[in-house]
């Protein structure tokens, strides 16, 4: 049985503790310890029902391009979801060989549903 029992924030990326059984918090304290050292802050972790509402958010997206809604800089960038990730989409030629159109399958995401979503590889440009 696998327990999220944590979660740590560091200015890079998440780290996720997961223990094997619910027997191991000396293991749970010692990775906590560790990960404050390294500069992490503790956060806490999400309920069921929000983890819930992420997955479905994340699924809705499947297969689609997606951008950050609203306009500005930051809605330039086009992922394409891939396995629950989002994949920053560098090259409009990649996109227009898998038959999408450009720019009408673009979806808009709000902000909380694209931050959901973690990061996977760049889809680069030709």
């Amino acid at each position: 049985m696998r327990i999220r029992m944590g979660r740590f924030l560091t200015d890079r990326k998440e780290v996720t503790i997961y223990m094997n059984n619910s027997r191991n918090w000396v293991g749970l304290f010692l990775l906590s310890c560790i990960a404050l050292l390294a500069g992490c802050s503790q956060s806490p972790v999400g309920s069921p029902e929000t983890k819930a509402t992420s997955t479905a958010s994340v699924s809705k997206y499947e297969g689609k391009l997606v951008r950050l809604a609203g306009g500005g800089e930051e809605s330039a960038k086009v992922y394409f979801v891939e396995h629950g990730s989002k994949r920053w989409v560098q090259s409009i030629d990649w996109i227009k060989k898998r038959g999408f159109r450009w720019p009408d399958d673009v979806v808009e995401a709000p902000r909380s549903e694209l931050d959901a979503m973690p990061e996977g590889a760049v889809i680069p440009g030709p």
